[in-house]
């Protein structure tokens, strides 16, 4: 299944202590949430068995560069924040329990991020 959602995703905010005990941040719980009820309205049952996660993270260039710039970012890697990692984890987690049963199951797994037109998240999934 593929899934595709407008949004500048950010990397997955470490945990952080208060005085309850760890907690994750608002906002990248606020993100999970996001993606795990998108996936949802594809109405498709979770996978059991091994899976490939493949992840594509698009970003606009930022408007402070010249229309020159921008246009020639199109298409090409993004080396700065958010860290790819990050953004994979948080997609990861969101998914856990919604489009897989497991996200100890995923065994190949996927990701790029770059410039593009406008921000979107791709997230395929494919039982293997």
């Amino acid at each position: 299944m593929k899934l595709v959602i407008d949004i500048a995703c950010p990397g997955k905010a470490r945990a952080r202590a208060g005085k309850n005990g760890h907690y994750t941040p608002a906002k990248t719980k606020a993100f999970e949430k996001r993606i795990a009820d998108e996936w949802l309205l594809l109405n498709v049952p979770p996978i059991t068995g091994k899976f490939q996660l493949l992840v594509e993270a698009e970003y606009a260039p930022p408007y402070s560069w010249s229309k020159k710039d921008r246009a020639a970012a199109m298409g090409e890697y993004k080396p700065t924040k958010p860290d790819i990692d990050n953004v994979v984890k948080l997609v990861a987690d969101a998914l856990n329990g919604v489009a897989y049963a497991d996200d100890s199951r995923c065994v190949d797994l996927g990701a790029s991020k770059k410039y593009g037109p406008e921000d979107k998240l791709t997230i395929t999934v494919k039982a293997l």
